[in-house]
């Protein structure tokens, strides 16, 4: 990857992002129209957030920061084709996060409670059905950091950049179509239906850019996932998790105020638009180049 291709790489990834941030404000102004500053507008976002938190604490930017410098190592090894590391980190992540929201959803009303500590019993009640909707798109969400590490590891960074447009957009003609007081259901679906758009996208750029010769080899003895890989990962899981729970635990106590998940997360967009700018170029486009340079 030259010099030139990777300033360009950097300007797209950093146009995908300022338009990704920038919709994703449009979305909670959007709410925030729709909805006023009031209980519905706090249960749209916390059933619109739930995804992406358990994403960012159990999967998101670790895995991406193991499996890219790993591909790049394996590729260099033609005894170990990065494929299988591909194809088998894929389908353990589906599993993990498939059983984990399964059990999510099973486990009762703890779950909403920890998210939104202020609701109260009938609230928390009426929130536990959206989410147990909303849980379909986590494992979705997951599998999708897969592929946007696999598109990374390829200097292919710009579809992943922009998955947050894809989902945006989707999210606003709902909410401005068909969002009321009294149908947040549908905006819970939508976000199944967004996040499996933003997977697809990616999964058909992964299969013209990733050569997956002899990648379904010793598949069930999940031979490419040693211990040390998963040793890196818990470690960069843990580094990364403990960041993510801040705005987590913040958003729960927010919730003991009509209105204060939706202000908090007002708040929350405005500060990320520059630093998520700046880290998207670091961890998308100057990352993997690094890992390459140093595999």
């Amino acid at each position: 990857m030259t010099q030139r291709a990777t300033s360009l790489s950097a300007m797209f990834v950093t146009l995908a992002m300022l338009l990704g941030r920038m919709t994703g404000l449009l979305r909670v102004l959007g709410l925030a129209m729709v909805l006023g500053v009031t209980h519905a507008n706090d249960l749209a976002i916390l059933v619109i957030s739930v995804p992406d938190i358990l994403n960012a604490m159990l999967v998101g930017g670790a895995l991406g920061v193991v499996l890219i410098p790993e591909m790049h190592r394996r590729s260099e090894l033609s005894e170990q084709p990065a494929g299988q590391l591909i194809v088998q980190t894929f389908f353990v992540i589906a599993v993990l996060t498939s059983a984990l929201a399964f059990l999510l959803n099973m486990g009762g009303t703890w779950f909403t409670e920890l998210l939104a500590s202020g609701f109260t019993p009938d609230q928390i009640k009426e929130t536990g059905k959206l989410i147990s909707i909303v849980l379909i798109a986590f494992p979705i969400s997951a599998v999708t950091a897969v592929t946007s590490a696999v598109l990374q590891g390829h200097h292919k960074p710009v579809i992943p950049a922009y998955g947050n447009l894809f989902f945006n957009l989707v999210l606003i003609m709902v909410i401005f179509l068909w969002v009321t007081p009294g149908h947040i259901e549908i905006l819970a679906w939508a976000v199944v239906a967004a996040s499996a758009f933003r997977l697809l996208t990616q999964l058909i750029c992964c299969y013209f850019v990733t050569d997956l010769k002899g990648a379904f080899q010793s598949f069930f003895r999940l031979s490419s996932l040693n211990r040390q890989l998963m040793v890196k990962y818990f470690q960069a899981l843990t580094a990364i998790g403990l960041v993510v729970a801040f705005p987590v635990v913040s958003r729960s106590f927010a919730s003991m105020y009509e209105g204060g998940i939706s202000l908090f997360e007002y708040s929350q967009k405005l500060v990320e638009l520059p630093r998520g700018l700046i880290g998207a170029v670091i961890s998308m486009v100057i990352f993997p180049r690094l890992s390459q340079i140093f595999a």
